[in-house]
């Protein structure tokens, strides 16, 4: 009886491989044959990144190349319309490659921040085509294989495909990218439509998808599929990082460094004054917030101290502000007030923000002459620093000598407030003045607040009366009982101390009466004396008509 073996017919007598027997050999043939197919699995998975790191390197490679597409297009556009003595003007008489690399390359990547929108629309379509064109195909491998001789035609296909149809996708990334605020009006999908798929920007588009996708295919072929030898992890996740921190540092606008801060300009040159096409500094802060620092007083020990101003903008357009952060002395006061000055000047063009510089009103409108004016009349550059001196006087231990020393400091910072001078209270003269001023007559209205708050029996001032006068006064009212509240209970009133407090009330609103009414007294003699004059010269000319 014969049995067959795997290679022929034999006898069974026959049938040995290095003495096992047939069957044992054919098991063990089979079992060789599974392990080394799943140690080529393991290789191929070891070797070949996962799905989304292989999307992940199509989508950031195309996001990285964005910059050189406009110069692909470019040179295409160039070369289908201009002859050749137009190509060696726009070259200087180079070649085209050579303008492209030494001029346009450099440039693009510097700008690259404002194809940030593009960049991330291209870099999405990308891997998200790529994904479902690999699972379509059943795999990188499968996708990978077809080709027109040596040209591969999976990298020119997918490139073909995201130019065609990204340009649909602009408007969704600029608003992603910039904000609803800033979204482009004139992005719509008929300008879309009209511009993008038009008969000369069609075949540009067209061919740029065909050559970056071409030139993606041959870089990260290799990466996709793996390398023999090379864990993924090691030669595609490494790159995968790199591009990744590439990215960061193309688009970001942190990394161009010749948009100078605010206080690094210098305004002093004669072409930013010239009458004839004055030059402007383009230049940033950090912020609006950087503006509204103002002096104040510390509520234990009567020094100085610059206080940082919280900016809320209501609906109207109206500015508020809400207290914040306390640094010792008045250094950043100085240096917010200055650069406010600075940025109302007319030789500068300054943003909110290094990114809006950067692109220098495309994205974002620079900061207002109109809207600074606006934010300086607003800022609470005398109150804050007066309605701390008073609580200081009111509540703390700090010695009055300590308090009068830290105004001598303020006071020209305070003299340059754009409320200066505008009050319906007339503004202290000197440091001196408005020390006075705050130990009489604010400390005792504000104790008598306090009192008819409580709910005090009414006397003869009432808690508006009072209220308003503080306020014209530069006193802020809720600012000054935070403070005090957070100073601890105060020591409790008598009746002879409100009865001091009421002489002193009766006085000052004496003197404002008599005040008031040599002004009516001026202002009466000053029109008496209008309705003279013009009485007179009418007269006069009455005399001088010539009759007939």
């Amino acid at each position: 009886m014969l049995h067959r073996c795997p290679s022929r017919v034999i006898p069974p007598s026959s049938c040995q491989w290095r003495g096992i027997p047939w069957a044992t050999a054919s098991r063990s043939g089979r079992a060789l044959s599974a392990s080394s197919s799943e140690s080529k699995e393991t290789r191929f998975s070891d070797e070949q990144p996962p799905v989304l790191v292989r999307a992940g390197l199509v989508g950031a490679s195309t996001a990285l190349m964005t910059p050189i597409f406009p110069i692909i297009g470019f040179n295409q556009l160039v070369f289908r319309f201009a002859t050749p003595k137009q190509q060696g003007l726009i070259n200087g008489g180079t070649s085209m490659l050579y303008f492209s690399a030494m001029v346009l390359a450099p440039n693009a990547f510097y700008y690259a921040p404002i194809l940030l929108p593009f960049a991330v629309s291209n870099g999405v379509t990308a891997a998200a085509l790529y994904l479902a064109a690999e699972t379509a195909l059943g795999g990188p491998r499968k996708l990978a294989a077809p080709k027109l001789g040596p040209i591969p035609l999976a990298g020119p296909g997918l490139g073909l495909a995201t130019a065609m149809m990204v340009p649909w996708t602009y408007p969704y990334s600029w608003t992603l990218v910039y904000g609803p605020a800033e979204a482009l009006t004139w992005l719509s999908s008929d300008m879309i439509w009209n511009f993008c798929y038009s008969s000369w920007m069609g075949p540009c588009l067209a061919m740029t998808g065909l050559v970056s996708g071409l030139i993606l295919d041959v870089v990260l072929r290799p990466l996709v599929l793996g390398v023999p030898g090379w864990h993924w992890p090691k030669l595609a996740g490494v790159v995968l990082a790199a591009t990744s921190m590439g990215l960061v540092a193309l688009y970001s606008t942190s990394t161009r460094t010749d948009v100078p801060h605010l206080a690094d300009v210098s305004l002093d040159a004669e072409e930013f004054h010239r009458w004839f096409f004055p030059a402007t500094a383009v230049c940033f802060v950090r912020g609006r917030e950087e503006f509204c620092w103002v002096p104040g007083l510390d509520h234990h020990s009567g020094k100085v101290v610059s206080e940082k101003q919280y900016l809320v903008q209501d609906a109207s357009g109206s500015f508020a502000f809400d207290p914040g952060a306390r640094e010792v002395g008045i250094g950043s006061a100085s240096r917010s007030q200055a650069l406010l000055a600075k940025a109302q000047d007319g030789g500068a063009r300054c943003y909110s923000s290094h990114h809006l510089a950067f692109f220098d009103g495309l994205v974002g409108d620079a900061l207002g002459r109109g809207e600074l004016s606006k934010l300086a009349d607003a800022l609470p550059l005398q109150e804050a620093a007066v309605t701390d001196a008073l609580v200081v006087l009111l509540a703390s231990s700090a010695p009055v000598e300590v308090v009068s020393k830290s105004l001598e400091e303020l006071w020209p910072l305070l003299l340059s407030s754009a409320r200066f001078g505008s009050r319906k209270t007339p503004w202290p003269t000197s440091p001196e003045d408005l020390l006075s001023d705050l130990r009489s007559t604010r400390s005792a209205q504000f104790r008598e607040l306090q009192r008819l708050e409580a709910g005090a029996p009414e006397g003869p001032f009432r808690a508006e009366e009072l209220r308003s006068s503080l306020q014209g006064a530069g006193i802020i009212v809720a600012r000054a009982q935070s403070a005090l509240r957070a100073l601890g209970p105060s020591a409790k009133d008598d009746a002879s101390e409100r009865a001091s407090d009421w002489l002193v009330l009766g006085r000052h609103l004496r003197q404002e009466r008599l005040s008031d009414a040599k002004q009516k007294l001026i202002g009466g003699v000053l029109a008496t004396l209008g309705i003279v004059v013009a009485l007179k010269w009418l007269s006069f000319a009455l005399e001088h008509i010539p009759k007939d």
